[in-house]
């Protein structure tokens, strides 16, 4: 499925369109996580702005960011979850805006030196990832009367609406009743 992005090429930034079946490294997950971005916009000047990622994987994220960063150059991110931070290369904006925010995808390009291999600056254990998985973002609902959790499997832009409605109104198998379920961080159920 092709998203709308900008990216730069040959250190222009144009407007266009990417596959989104690239190969992963890692599953995509819905986790917000409340993060600080420094940067440099598009005009130059620097900025540092608190916000949250929406979708994370092992080498990168989805974020909301009032600025336009300059994707010609590194931002810096800094998870307040787990106090790791890193530089990252803006890959491009994904979709329209939503309000003030605009959504962008990021990804690593150095980790911090004490942090293993096997870490990650997000601070979850990344399942599997499955062939079949494709595009799909692993999301995690949870039911607000009984707690029961469900693992779904959705498009990007089934995630965005979701959480901008502030979770999804669906018969919970528990309490055999409609009920709000909410996007909860996604973790693994054994």
């Amino acid at each position: 499925m092709a998203k709308s992005i900008a990216y730069v090429q040959g250190g222009e930034v144009w407007r266009g369109s990417v596959e989104d079946s690239k190969e992963r490294r890692s599953p995509r997950l819905v986790y917000p996580t409340r993060i600080r971005v420094i940067g440099e916009d598009i005009s130059g000047r620097s900025f540092f702005e608190d916000t949250a990622t929406l979708v994370v994987n092992r080498e990168g994220a989805r974020i909301h960011l009032t600025q336009d960063p300059d994707p010609r150059k590194d931002i810096f991110i800094l998870s307040f979850q787990t106090d790791e931070g890193g530089r990252f290369r803006v890959v491009g904006e994904r979709g329209e805006a939503e309000g003030l925010y605009k959504s962008w995808g990021v990804e690593l390009v150095k980790a911090p030196q004490k942090m293993k291999v096997a870490q990650n600056m997000w601070g979850i254990e990344f399942p599997t990832l499955v062939p079949d998985e494709k595009g799909a973002v692993r999301v995690m609902l949870e039911c607000e009367a009984c707690h029961t959790r469900e693992r779904l499997y959705w498009e990007e832009n089934q995630v965005d609406t979701i959480i901008e409605a502030g979770g999804l109104r669906r018969e919970c198998g528990v309490c055999k009743l409609p009920r709000m379920w909410a996007v909860v961080p996604y973790v693994d159920q054994a």
